[in-house]
């Protein structure tokens, strides 16, 4: 059958197609290529004969023709038992024998044929049918077992930009499901190349069952709302555990014997990676202020390679002083690298409503942004937990850091203020400070900086609000001023001439 649309969530990446089985079987059938999702070999089918045909003949001719069994899957591979056919059984003046099914295929080797028995003035004896031949051929696709598998149980998904690092995403999606418990999509089958029939990258990956909670977390009832705060915490806590010793980039690649291994890269900063220069210092034990400097010293290391004289020093330099400043002020201390998802929002998270008292967390979506970072970056506080109208309020006159800035302002009621607590129970008290405190806040925002570099006005924008906001709020904790204390004051004035000449009234001539 064609591949049809059923499923299309809002998304920003990629196109979601639902799939039924008889469509994995068409992409199976389509694909001749064998990327890393099926290397194998297949191994020797087993099957079962599925019918015995019975003859019948005036003269005691009995035509029996038994059909070879299908072999289950196995190493990634479809087997197939040829057709064994049965041999006649001649009886007197009776009803031919039954032919026998062909026995199951066994490495590939026919077997014998089978002896005929002859019957008297009855029913002939059923011949023993060829041996059925092993027909198991890898091609990249492992279908499910289980023949009663439910419709639409897979997810067709195709990048809808080029720059979509499908492999990547693959790769963190398998790197979580073996390093922690949260749940994710079974990746089926994948190519990242576009040398197939589709002429596109895409994965073929299990239906997560349920819906995101975008859509159906405000028609929730208060218990169903507490269980998926108290799972929203465990989840936190499930990245928090996974560490490593320098920040980046989950990847993977396959070795000589076509295992799956797992490596650690740095952030990208070009395009073209291998196009920067090599720096053992990227890929060694490093503190939370190693990775700040070392980011910006790449970024204007490339911006300078790219656009040269464009992208002045003292924007990343100023960058390094707050971190410098932050890393003082005792922000950085016990604070390890840990995964991070990056885009943890109810749109990316499937819930199943299992009964009228129970939910469960089913999925995280969308990992492709996900790294290895300060463990303060993964502690955007979930205020929609118990502020969802906030949350779900789009005025953008509030500014983009509103809710973060107010999520620890007492909720409404006391079912939200009961919601808050119980998150906060299971995150516990120790990473209050990560998801409350002003520092952090402008921690992640500097980090994301870090990430993506100055590439945009809003980039620009926003690093002249966090020098600004830093600047203001680095006396409080410390009581000593931010050696950006002078530059914050120009951009004040700036600002206020600016709005100086934009309040000047026309001149009618």
């Amino acid at each position: 059958m064609p591949l049809q649309a059923r499923q299309a969530p809002n998304c920003t990446a990629i196109d979601d197609i639902g799939l039924e089985q008889d469509d994995v079987d068409l992409l199976k059938d389509m694909c001749e290529r064998i990327t890393t999702a099926g290397n194998a070999t297949a191994s020797t089918a087993s099957g079962t004969s599925s019918n015995q045909a019975s003859g019948s003949a005036d003269e005691g001719t009995g035509n029996g023709n038994g059909n070879g069994g299908i072999g289950n899957n196995k190493d990634n591979g479809n087997g197939n038992g040829n057709n064994g056919n049965g041999n006649n059984g001649n009886g007197n003046n009776g009803n031919g024998g039954n032919g026998a099914n062909g026995d199951n295929g066994t490495d590939g080797q026919p077997g014998s044929d089978g002896q005929n028995n002859s019957g008297s003035n009855a029913n002939g004896a059923n011949g023993k049918g060829n041996v059925g031949q092993n027909n198991g051929k890898n091609n990249g696709i492992k279908t499910p077992p289980s023949a009663e598998e439910a419709p639409g149980s897979y997810i067709l998904r195709i990048p809808r930009f080029e720059f979509a690092q499908q492999a990547r995403e693959m790769a963190i999606v398998r790197y979580v499901r073996q390093h922690t418990s949260i749940p994710t999509a079974d990746i089926v089958f994948y190519d990242s190349t576009s040398e197939n029939p589709l002429k596109d990258p895409y994965v073929v990956h299990s239906r997560i069952p349920g819906q995101d909670l975008q859509d159906i977390y405000r028609t929730l009832d208060h218990e169903k709302k507490l269980a998926v705060a108290e799972q929203w915490g465990q989840m936190l806590l499930s990245e928090f555990a996974v560490q490593n010793e320098f920040p980046g980039l989950v990847d993977a690649s396959t070795d000589d014997t076509g295992a799956y291994v797992y490596k650690f890269r740095p952030f990208d900063v070009t395009p073209e990676p291998e196009d920067e220069p090599q720096d053992a210092r990227l890929l060694a034990k490093q503190t939370i202020l190693d990775m700040f400097v070392l980011q910006f010293e790449r970024w204007h290391a490339a911006d300078n390679r790219a656009y040269p004289n464009d992208f002045p020093l003292d924007h990343f330099a100023r960058l390094t002083t707050v971190a410098k400043e932050m890393d003082a002020a005792g922000l950085f201390n016990d604070v390890c690298f840990s995964l991070c998802h990056l885009d943890l929002a109810p749109r990316n998270v499937m819930a199943d409503i299992k009964s009228d008292n129970l939910i469960q967390i089913s999925g995280v979506l969308d990992w492709d942004s996900a790294v290895f970072g300060p463990t303060f970056l993964a502690c955007e506080p979930p205020s929609w937990i118990w502020a969802w109208s906030d949350y779900e309020d789009e005025d953008e006159d509030r500014g983009e850091d509103y809710n973060e800035i107010h999520a620890n302002d007492t909720p409404a009621t006391p079912e939200d203020q009961e919601l808050k607590r119980k998150f906060e129970e299971v995150v516990g008290k120790d990473m209050m400070k990560f998801f409350y405190k002003p520092q952090y806040r402008l921690a992640r925002t500097l980090f994301n900086i870090a990430l993506i570099g100055l590439r945009h006005n809003d980039a620009f924008e926003k690093t002249d609000r966090l020098i600004q906001e830093w600047a203001e709020l680095l006396p409080k904790l410390t009581g000593s001023s931010s050696a950006l204390h002078e530059v914050t004051l120009l951009m004040q004035q700036a600002s206020m001439d600016d709005d100086a000449v934009e309040a000047e009234p026309l001149i009618e001539l």
